[in-house]
């Protein structure tokens, strides 16, 4: 699960041009981890991306990362509410 964890904050890091306000929580249980993603205001828009293409290719890799382990991987992305 690790190694998803750092995917996505990997990716958001890179993908943020904020890149200091990025935040990740995770809850993590048996069957898997949600990852909450908190991003600058400005930066929300370039995360969801055109109905909504960039957040679904970040869950994507999210939970492909994860399937290696055979867990699950929610990935939810929220404004850091400046």
């Amino acid at each position: 699960m690790e190694k998803a964890v750092a995917l996505v904050e990997y990716v958001a890091r890179e993908l943020a041009t904020k890149r200091e306000s990025v935040a990740l929580e995770v809850q993590q249980d048996d069957e898997g981890a949600k990852i909450q993603l908190r991003v600058h205001p400005e930066d929300l828009g370039r995360f969801i991306g055109r109905n909504g293409r960039t957040i679904n290719a970040l869950r994507a890799l999210a939970a492909a990362a994860a399937g290696r382990n055979g867990m699950k991987a929610t990935v939810e992305v929220e404004s850091a509410g400046q």
